[in-house]
């Protein structure tokens, strides 16, 4: 909404976005993406994948928007990829 994230409504730290279920390589994911890309059309990336690839010369410096929707979808892509036991287990 573009609002400071002190203005905002909802979750504000990433805490907080863990209670609400969201993967830690979500998050990740989708943080690297606020202010870098690799040049490619590539939207999902492991961690590992996120480490090889990042550099710092493709870190852009136009401020960033966050949108929850995009979150959203990256998490979904990230819980579908896990094995089903993974799935599971993160459900009790």
């Amino acid at each position: 909404d573009r609002s400071k994230l002190s203005k905002r409504h909802g979750a504000t730290s990433v805490n907080q976005f863990r209670q609400q279920g969201y993967l830690p390589q979500a998050m990740l994911n989708y943080l690297c993406l606020l202010g870098w890309n690799d040049s490619t059309d590539q939207e999902i990336y492991s961690v590992d994948e996120l480490a090889a690839a990042f550099s710092l010369d493709r870190v852009t410096k136009s401020p960033a928007v966050f949108d929850l929707k995009k979150l959203n979808w990256i998490n979904g892509q990230h819980l579908r990829a896990l094995a089903e036991e993974e799935r599971a287990a993160l459900v009790g």
